[in-house]
C-alpha cells in the first residue's frame, strides 16, 4: 500500500521470479486464480521475467557455453500470459537473460514489445539495458530500472561508441570483495599457486583465468582490519544512479530492482543480504526510489526494511 500525492492510496503488486515455461490462463484452479486476482486487483503490477522467451527461430538462439545452473526458457507467448496475469510493467535483468544468447535476448525483447509490455534491465546496448521502463497506469506513471549482480561476463551489455556499437546484454551492476591486508594476501596467494593472474591496480587487484584480461572478480584492500565484505563497482552504481534519478523526474511512482544472487559470505547465510545491496538500495532511495526490491536469491525470505520512509524488500 503506498501513498500519492495525487491518486492517494493505492495499491502495489510485486513478483518474485516469473518463470512460466507453459501458458496458465487455461487453468481455473482455486488457489492459482486467488493468486492471479491478487496481480489483478493492484494499481499497479511489477513482475519480475527470469527468463529469456524464444521458440527456438531466429538467429543466434542457442544454449550458451556459460551460464547459470540450467539454460530455462520460455515460449514467445508467454509475454500475452503476464498481460492476461495483470502485469503493468516487467523487470528482466538477471543472470538467466542471456541462457540462449544474443539471439535470445533478442526475441525476449521482440516478445515483450509486441505484447506492449514496458520492460527494463535489458537492451540493444547498455544505454537501453540501463533506461527505465516507464508505464502509464491510472494511478500514475510508473517507472522501473532492473539491474542485476549475477551474470557471466559475456551478457554484461556494453555501451555504444561514435565509432562502434555497444554489445547487447543486461544492465550490470557489479560488486568489489572488500578485504583486509591479510586475506588480500592469502587470495593472492593462493591465486597465482593455482596458475591465475594477479594484477595489482592501487588499491584493488583482479583475479584472472590465464589467458583472460577481462574478469569480474576484482578485490579492494583496506587498511584496517576486519571481516570480508563487498562494495558495489562506482561505475554501475553511478550509472544507474543517474538513471533512478532521471525515472524519478518524470514519474508518479519509481522502483529500482536488483536481481541478486549473493549473500553475506561473513555470515555464512544465503538468508542475509550482502553489503552491496545495501549500499545499492541506500543510494537508489538517495536518487529518488520510492520502492526497491531485491529478489532472486532462492533462499528463505530476507528482511523488510524501511529507509528515509521507502521500503526496501
Amino acid at each position: 500500500m503506498m501513498g500519492d500525492p495525487v491518486a492517494g492510496t493505492y495499491t502495489v503488486a510485486l513478483t518474485g521470479d516469473v518463470i512460466m515455461n507453459t501458458p496458465v490462463s487455461a487453468c481455473r484452479d482455486a488457489d492459482v486464480m486467488a493468486a492471479v486476482d491478487v496481480l489483478r486487483s493492484a494499481d499497479v503490477t511489477h513482475a519480475h521475467l527470469e527468463i529469456p522467451l524464444h521458440d527456438f527461430a531466429g538467429a543466434d538462439v542457442f544454449g550458451a557455453a556459460e551460464g547459470a545452473l540450467s539454460w530455462m526458457r520460455g515460449p514467445i507467448r508467454i509475454a500475452d500470459e503476464l498481460r492476461w496475469l495483470g502485469a503493468d510493467v516487467v523487470s528482466a535483468a538477471s543472470n538467466h537473460s542471456l541462457d540462449y544468447s544474443y539471439g535470445g535476448l533478442r526475441c525476449t525483447i521482440e516478445a515483450l514489445d509486441a505484447a506492449g509490455l514496458p520492460h527494463a534491465g535489458i537492451g540493444v546496448d547498455l544505454a537501453a539495458a540501463r533506461a527505465p521502463a516507464f508505464a502509464d497506469t491510472a494511478v500514475g506513471r510508473v517507472a522501473v530500472v532492473s539491474a542485476t549482480s549475477s551474470f557471466p561476463a559475456f551478457a554484461r551489455a556494453g555501451a555504444s561508441r561514435p565509432d562502434a556499437p555497444g554489445r547487447p546484454g543486461v544492465n550490470p551492476l557489479r560488486y568489489v570483495h572488500v578485504v583486509d591486508r591479510s586475506a588480500a594476501g592469502e587470495v593472492m596467494s593462493i591465486s597465482a599457486r593455482l596458475g591465475m593472474w594477479v594484477v595489482e591496480d592501487g588499491d584493488e587487484f583482479v583475479v584472472h583465468p590465464p589467458g583472460l584480461h577481462n574478469s569480474i572478480t576484482r578485490f579492494r584492500v583496506r587498511p584496517q582490519h576486519g571481516p570480508p565484505s563487498t562494495a558495489c563497482d562506482e561505475d554501475d552504481l553511478a550509472g544507474n544512479v543517474s538513471s533512478i534519478r532521471l525515472a524519478s523526474a518524470t514519474a508518479d511512482l519509481v522502483v529500482a530492482h536488483l536481481h541478486v544472487q549473493a549473500w553475506d559470505g561473513e555470515a555464512g547465510l544465503m538468508s542475509t543480504t550482502p553489503a552491496f545491496a545495501r549500499e545499492f538500495a541506500c543510494a537508489a532511495i538517495s536518487a529518488g526510489a520510492h520502492m526497491v526490491l531485491v529478489q532472486g536469491s532462492h533462499a528463505p525470505m530476507r528482511g523488510i526494511e524501511v529507509y528515509d520512509g521507502v521500503p526496501i524488500f
